[in-house]
């Protein structure tokens, strides 16, 4: 009975726990987009979660602590969805398509969610250097690389793609895809439809590896 009560009790208090964390990084990132790191103070965030400052501190040493954790659940979140939807397709030529339209339908979500202005993805761009972001940027790349490659190769091994150095293209097609992030792309990026986007992109990366149109999509590929 007492052993019973026990766990009950660190239960609990491992569920007031997770709520605590849960509303600091839910405060912390609709901030971070509205006013970018800078302009984000702990007091605000202590404020917009309904905690106290000091508890902040029990969770996360700093703000850049703090914004690297919601960008490496971003990230993660991402890669499982990439993950997932690709294992779903089996030709290569539709993988590339779905994982262009699902990373960049990704992006727009949270932009559209949160509302990030020019000036905070700026700062998100110079951010990616620190010493709290540098091993998260570079392992999310990395990620996305990898997966990129696969299908690359997938596509080579059966024929419906051509490409001399997969991992070379595929950190090339990393870069084209985001740019359509970064700031000096900001007017084209809001100018045009997403489907219009997510069309060029996949067009351009299927044309450049030589793709046989498939069957059943022969007017897009």
């Amino acid at each position: 009975m007492g052993h019973a009560v026990r766990s009950s009790a660190v239960e609990k208090e491992q569920k007031i726990q997770s709520d605590k964390e849960f509303r600091i990084l839910e405060a912390a990132s609709q901030l971070f987009a509205r006013y970018g790191l800078r302009k984000t103070s702990i007091d605000e965030i202590a404020h917009q979660a309904g905690l106290g400052k000091g508890t902040i501190y029990l969770y996360f040493k700093s703000k850049e602590e703090l914004f690297a954790r919601i960008v490496q659940g971003f990230g993660d979140r991402l890669i499982e969805g990439l993950r997932q939807v690709l294992d779903e397709q089996h030709d290569p030529r539709q993988q590339m398509r779905a994982f262009v339209q699902i990373r960049m339908q990704f992006l727009a979500d949270r932009m559209r969610e949160s509302g990030v202005s020019c000036e905070v993805m700026k700062e998100f761009e110079d951010s990616e250097t620190s010493i709290a972001m540098a091993p998260i940027v570079q392992a999310f790349r990395g990620q996305q690389i990898q997966i990129l490659e696969e299908i690359i190769q997938q596509g080579i091994s059966r024929q419906q793609m051509t490409c001399a150095q997969p991992r070379l293209m595929a950190t090339a097609m990393l870069c084209a895809l985001e740019s359509f992030s970064r700031t000096w792309a900001w007017e084209a990026w809001q100018s045009e439809s997403l489907p219009v986007k997510m069309e060029t992109v996949a067009t351009l990366f299927l044309q450049g590896l030589g793709c046989v149109p498939s069957q059943d999509n022969s007017s897009k590929a």
